[in-house]
């Protein structure tokens, strides 16, 4: 897989980027073991593991001239069929600027998982994904009682997706 780069369409000096060689491994792990609700505690192994398995976009800003890693986002998938988006989270200081939005909305148009038929998410914040451009995330099952979270999906219409690949 080639690692891309996307420019944000008006703050050039934001982008998104699959290459592996950028991650700040040290920013995402205290992120994920220590901010975020569904990973609190995660060990370090356990998070380059999953990003070794995973496709990787991170959310950098290069305003200063120098490279900071301010978003990440990951695909479990099988680059056939099924995609589920994890660990999706923007540094405290960038939110509210529309780049959650901006990440997930590229991270759905990806070439690498354009021919799934099913992507899946799991959230505290259904209405946040509702509200996105594009393809829409539908709620596929509601809040469970012990953790709040939301299923949501996106189903593709598999006779149109596999019509247009030509197979």
């Amino acid at each position: 897989m080639t690692a891309s780069k996307l420019p944000h369409p008006t703050q050039p000096h934001i982008f998104i980027s699959t290459d592996r060689t950028l991650l700040d491994l040290p920013m995402i792990h205290t992120q994920l073991s220590t901010q975020q609700y569904w990973s609190l505690g995660i060990p370090l192994p356990t998070v380059q593991t999953a990003i070794h398995n995973s496709l990787c976009l991170g959310l950098y800003d290069n305003s200063t001239g120098s490279l900071h890693q301010i978003g990440f986002a990951r695909w479990v998938t099988d680059y056939a069929c099924f995609g589920c988006l994890s660990d999706v989270f923007i540094l405290p200081e960038y939110r509210g600027k529309g780049l959650g939005a901006w990440l997930v909305q590229e991270a759905v148009k990806m070439t690498e998982i354009r021919m799934c038929r099913r992507l899946m998410l799991v959230t505290r914040d259904p209405g946040f994904y509702e509200k996105l451009e594009g393809e829409k995330w539908v709620r596929a099952r509601e809040g469970e009682e012990e953790t709040g979270v939301t299923t949501m999906e996106i189903r593709r219409n598999s006779r149109v997706l596999y019509k247009s690949s030509g197979s």
